[in-house]
């Protein structure tokens, strides 16, 4: 390597080095015509000072003078360009050379700074932001491989170095900023992404923007000039192929993307065995907010909203507004942490029950971060790891151990590949790898804490940036670090349903047949709400004759559907039926008790399993689980392959898809379907009064006790609930056997008993019901009723009514004959229903003409939000518009706000409510005109009345109704809006200038107006004001830009940002600004 000095006449010299290299300055910049720069034969002959690229090399060489380094390299000089092989080792060497640079200078000949006044200051940042060296392929190598990098003017003034200038140089060549400061290296960025920083690049010889990526991929191939560009990539792209792939990042990576994420990893199967196309999959997949204190016991609190024994809380489903939904996009964007500040979660836990879609979640975050660069800005590589993986670990197993099998299993060097995963994740400095944690409830009971196993489950757990799912009820080891949010998987909305129903049934009927139907059973409209269970109803479906019984119960749904899938299974299982294998024409044919004879052992072998989990409060059967209950039961004992059979049943699902002999667990579908076999289960015993076999874990005993004995223990617990209900439902149409247990659970005062009656009473079909079931009915019915009328229980009718099981007969009495309090309460609970029978509505129309004012407010709450109400509804409400009280004549306007036509006749009512002597009303009426497609002149001059109002809510919802309607605004009623730019309160200001925004032109008077608004004490006015310019901007003077221009020293960011934007509309292109610039230049915040 030869570097430069100045001898003791000040005369650059050359010294060539073969080792022990002194430390040097090394210069960047972009070449002239070759006559103007100095070459290596110049300097030998002494003749370059007349040369104009001299003044390079002498400002290099003094630069390098004032930094103490005595050395100094320009390649114009330092190299014999006429040895070929001289020129090879140059090119070849470059990289190295810029990265052992002590100081590497870059002369910018385009970019002056001969001043330092503001306006110099903002001129140079616009040149350096367009300079050629910029646009030029070698100077990509020189400035990513230094440490230090400092910029210079043509008049050698310095401008700044990498890191002053880092946010300019981001954004002009969009090379990531943890590359410019050298905290990640060149090799943790992959080939696609190093190949784009070249691309908009361009060198003198073609050949060259390839060969100036040599030092970038550290690869080294001989120069052909005169091959082309296309072959020399080519030639690039052949030798970054070789590089060993267990030592190349790029090749790690790959492997994980492509082996591990292919599509069959990722592929989400239907119980019908069709895939799911993964751009469907997250239709049904809603992620809420949840707050720590409500987690995981929130269940058993009492809800505002909701109540607890209700089905859709039990199956953990919320209506849209109860929670906050959170876009997968989002999860790690901005949020309210708990402190009240936004901070963006690095640290997110996800609880979900079996088939809410936690696993569909993992497995759409993978594809959509692998092939749709979702969280690409924020995250380097994502490494999806199902924790039960852990359960194959043996002690003394290390990380680099779990990777080998969790991703390099089978590859050639997968040990040394996977310590080469492990090297890059604890290296990474800026945390660009986010672990994806699938099943934290399935180890965190399994694997003991004083283990080593258990080391490598919190090493993972509290890794910065994490995913981890668990179920609502899991316990959380004692050391995991508290998240930054948590969140939980809900089941579909309405809307969402209706949509996967169509993608599902796209061009038939089936769609539609399902939706009717739906709108006709509220139960079931809760239950498909849960996204495994719509998957199979739309199974059970086939040809939109599953259904034609139209069951009414919820019993009865799950019959219909254990029906389809014990049909599907009986191929799977390979049944054979005298000496044939059944399948085809043989199984379409075949009768429901057919089917169920086929299928009875695997059948009793369910139903076992599913009440001695549900008893030892376990819902992931291990091997260990499995192994218990074949010593103690005969089900299980009856098949030698028992996993097989395991495997081959649809109602269960495994861990994992490995090997059927790999010992795996299983769970049900859905908690739902383990509560229906397990009902199977108490009513087959209770048919046949033989005593239940309860497993004792613990002991691994057997306790036996009679079907009517742990009835009486069992009744009020919550975890039974769902399983009486399908109990009931089993039960018929055996007459006696309904009467014998209605009678068992006998009867009690307090509201859960009241809750379980009403609850398995909603199973007592109505269409298969003999007369003395109808009478039994009835007659427990009444009794509920009475018990609700007795003093003090009317508190409890809510929460019984909250349930959309709540019987017709008792909903009807209580709101015709109940006390005040009590139809209130319903009333209340009827407001938390997804939808409402048109039944329920017109009983409204009566309870809006109660006495009692809480009884009036609450009814036209019900109304609220129901989006077509007939006219006589209609009038009904408008009547209340002359309510004694206030906040009944409020919600009678929240009611018409939701209608999308009124008539000018109850218009005109909701006008006359502007002179209402309370806000409130004032403010909603304001609402209900809002909405409306159009205002008539009149209606527009009342509301501009209320710009006098001496509330602020009042003024700013008037400005509100004005700016949706703004193309109707007259000159007149536009004096008025703009009188309210000087209002007292600063959100009817900003509403003021919103309305100015939306006029399609401005008076220079209104203008003026605007822009003095610029000096208003509030930022969002200001900000605003700048807005309103922006959309007029084609009208603003030279005094008015000069005004903007002011804001640009302004303190608040965002007023800067405005200004900036209209400020470059309107100058040269040489004097424009950038939002950066203006940041550096001005006040901190």
């Amino acid at each position: 390597m030869r570097l430069l000095k100045f001898d003791g006449q000040g005369e650059p010299t050359l010294t060539e080095f073969h080792d022990a290299i002194p430390p040097y300055a090394i210069l960047s910049h972009t070449w002239g015509p070759d006559q103007d720069e100095v070459d290596f034969d110049d300097l030998q002959r002494g003749s370059f000072k007349n040369k104009a690229g001299y003044a390079k090399i002498r400002f290099c060489g003094e630069q390098a003078r004032k930094d103490q380094l005595e050395y100094f390299w320009v390649d114009t000089c330092c190299i014999n360009k006429a040895d070929f092989n001289e020129l090879h080792e140059a090119i070849t060497s470059m990289f190295r050379w810029y990265r052992d640079a002590v100081k590497c200078y870059v002369y910018l000949s385009d970019v002056s700074r001969d001043q330092d006044d503001d306006y110099s200051r903002r001129t140079w940042k616009q040149a350096f932001r367009g300079s050629k060296w910029f646009t030029r392929g070698w100077t990509l190598q020189e400035l990513i491989a230094p440490a230090s990098v400092e910029f210079f003017s043509r008049e050698e003034e310095r401008l700044g170095n990498k890191a002053t200038l880092e946010q300019q140089i981001h954004e002009v060549t969009g090379l990531p900023i943890s590359l410019l400061r050298g905290e990640s290296p060149v090799d943790q960025f992959t080939i696609e992404e190093r190949m784009q920083w070249v691309r908009n690049r361009n060198t003198k010889k073609r050949e060259d923007k390839a060969y100036c990526l040599l030092g970038i991929f550290g690869v080294f191939m001989p120069l052909i000039y005169g091959e082309g560009e296309e072959n020399a990539f080519l030639r690039l792209q052949e030798e970054i192929d070789k590089l060993p792939r267990s030592k190349s990042l790029e090749g790690m990576d790959s492997w994980i993307r492509e082996e591990c994420y292919c599509p069959d990893n990722l592929k989400i199967v239907r119980l019908s065995g069709q895939e799911l196309p993964m751009d469907q999959c997250y239709i049904n997949l809603a992620i809420v907010r949840r707050h720590r204190q409500d987690a995981p016991a929130s269940s058993s609190k009492i809800a505002s909203k909701s109540s607890p024994f209700s089905l859709l809380s039990r199956l953990h489903i919320t209506e849209r507004g109860e929670q906050t939904q959170v876009p997968l996009s989002t999860l790690f964007g901005p949020c309210t942490g708990p402190s009240g500040g936004a901070k963006r979660p690095r640290r997110i836990l996800i609880r979900g029950q079996a088939g809410m879609g936690k696993t569909t979640l993992c497995k759409k975050v993978v594809y959509d971060f692998t092939h749709n660069a979702m969280w690409a800005d924020s995250f380097r590589r994502l490494l999806w790891i199902p924790l039960r993986k852990l359960k194959v670990q043996v002690e003394g197993s290390s990380i680099q151990d779990l990777f080998r099998d969790v991703f390099f299993l089978a590859h050639i060097d997968g040990a040394s590949i996977a310590r080469r995963l492990h090297e890059r994740v604890v290296d990474s400095k800026n945390g660009r790898t986010l672990f994806v944690l699938d099943g934290l409830d399935e180890v965190s009971e399994d694997i003991p804490e004083d283990g080593g196993v258990f080391q490598l489950l919190l090493y993972l757990l509290n890794q910065p940036n994490v995913i981890i799912t668990t179920r609502p009820d899991a316990v959380l080891p004692n050391r995991l670090y508290s998240p930054d949010l948590e969140l939980e998987t809900v089941g579909f909305y309405p809307d969402q349903v209706t949509a996967y129903l169509k993608k599902t049934f796209s061009g038939s009927q089936q769609a539609e047949q399902i939706d009717t139907f739906l709108k006709d059973h509220e139960l079931i409209q809760g239950l498909v709400r849960v996204p495994i269970l719509l998957d199979a109803l739309c199974l059970t479906w086939e040809y939109g004759d599953s259904f034609r019984s139209v069951p009414d119960t919820m019993t009865a749904v799950y019959g219909a559907i254990e029906h389809k899938l014990w049909r599907k299974d009986i191929v799977r299982l390979n049944k054979i039926v005298g000496g044939r294998l059944l399948g085809g024409t043989t199984l379409r044919l075949a009768l429901p008790s057919e089917i169920r004879g086929i299928v009875q052992n695997e059948m009793r072998l369910l139903e076992t399993l599913a009440f001695t989990g549900l008893h030892a409060n376990v819902i992931n059967f291990t091997p260990h689980f499995l192994d218990t209950m074949c010593e103690h039961f005969e089900e299980p004992q009856s098949f030698p392959l028992l996993y097989r059979v395991l495997h081959n049943i649809s109602f269960l699902r495994t861990s994992e898809s490995a090997p059927e002999n790999h010992g795996q667990s299983f769970h049900f579908l859905h908690l739902t379907f383990q509560e229906y076999f397990a009902a199977r289960y108490f009513v087959r015993r209770w048919r046949s009064q033989s005593p239940l076999e309860c497993l004792q874990p613990d002991n691994r005993s057997v306790e036996e006790i009679s079907p009517a004995s742990f009835l009486q223990k069992h009744k009020h617990q919550q975890n039974y609930n769902i399983m009486w209900r399908f109990v009931v439902g089993l039960l018929q149409p055996g007459e006696d056997d309904t009467r014998r247990f209605f009678k068992t659970i006998g009867e009690h005062s307090h509201i859960r008993h009241q809750r379980l009656i009403m609850q398995c009473l909603s199973e007592v079909s109505h269409s298969n019901s003999s007369n003395d079931l109808v009478l039994l009915r009835r007659e427990l019915e009444d009794k509920t009723s009475e018990w609700l009328r007795l003093r003090d229980n009317f508190k409890f009718a809510r929460y019984l009514a909250s349930g959309m099981e709540f019987p017709r007969q008792m909903l009807d009495s209580i709101l015709r004959e109940g006390p005040d309090q009590a139809k209130i309460s319903v009333l209340n609970a009827l407001q938390s229903w997804p939808r409402l029978q048109p039944y329920i509505i017109n009983s409204m129309g009566s309870l809006l003409d109660e006495k009692n004012n809480g009884v009036r407010s609450a009814a036209v709450e019900v109304l609220r939000g129901q989006s077509s109400l007939s006219d006589e509804i209609l009038n009904q409400v408008v009547a209340r518009l002359q309510d004694q009280d206030r906040d009944v004549r409020c919600d009678a306007l929240g009611v018409l706000q939701g209608q999308s036509s009124l008539s000018d006749e109850i218009l005109n009512q909701v006008v006359a409510q502007l002179q209402d002597e309370y806000w409130a009303v004032r403010y909603t009426a304001l609402r209900v005109l809002r909405d409306q497609s159009s205002l008539s002149d009149e209606i527009l001059n009342q509301v501009v009345a209320q710009l006098q109002d001496e509330y602020w809510e009042v003024r700013y919802k008037a400005l509100h109704v004005l700016q949706v309607h703004s193309s109707l605004l007259s000159d007149e009623i536009l004096n008025q809006v703009v009188a309210r730019l000087q209002d007292q309160d600063r959100d009817v200001r900003c509403e003021a200038l919103h309305v100015l925004r939306h006029q399609s032109s401005l008076s220079d008077e209104i203008l003026n107006q605007v822009v003095a608004r610029l000096q208003d004490e509030n930022r969002a006015v200001r900000c605003t004001a700048l807005y309103v310019l922006q959309v007029h901007s084609s009208l603003l003077s030279d005094e008015i830009l000069n005004q903007v221009e002011a804001r640009l020293q302004d303190q608040d960011s965002r007023v800067r940002s405005a200004a900036a934007a209209l400020f470059e509309r309107h100058r040269p292109s040489g004097t424009r600004l950038r939002l950066a610039d203006l940041r550096e230049d001005s006040p901190p915040e």
